[in-house]
C-alpha cells in the first residue's frame, strides 16, 4: 500500500475519532483545494499538444499501457509468490 495512502487512512481516522482538530488540518487543505486544478494542468496540456493521443494512436497506446502494467504486476506478483514459497520451505 502506498505510503500517501496509509498517511491518508491515519489523517482520516484521527479527523474521525476527534484526536486532531479539524482546524489544525483545514488552512493547509484550504490551501491545495484552491489549487488544484494546478494538478491537472500537466495531463490537459499534453492532450492539447498532441491531438493524435486522442485518435486511434491514443486508443493503442492506452491499450499497450495497460497490457504492459499488467504483466508487471502479474510478474512482481510470481516472483513474491516464489519467493514466499522459498521462504516457507
Amino acid at each position: 500500500i502506498p505510503g500517501s495512502l496509509v498517511g491518508l487512512f491515519v489523517l482520516w481516522l484521527l479527523l474521525n475519532r476527534k484526536v486532531l482538530p479539524a482546524a489544525w488540518v483545514e488552512d493547509g487543505a484550504n490551501d491545495l483545494l484552491n489549487h488544484l486544478m494546478l494538478f491537472f494542468v500537466p495531463a490537459m496540456l499534453a492532450l492539447v499538444d498532441r491531438p493524435e493521443l486522442l485518435s486511434m494512436l491514443g486508443v493503442k497506446l492506452l491499450i499497450a499501457v495497460l497490457i504492459s502494467t499488467l504483466a508487471v504486476m502479474c510478474g512482481t506478483a510470481c516472483v513474491v509468490e516464489i519467493g514466499f514459497r522459498l521462504k516457507h520451505d
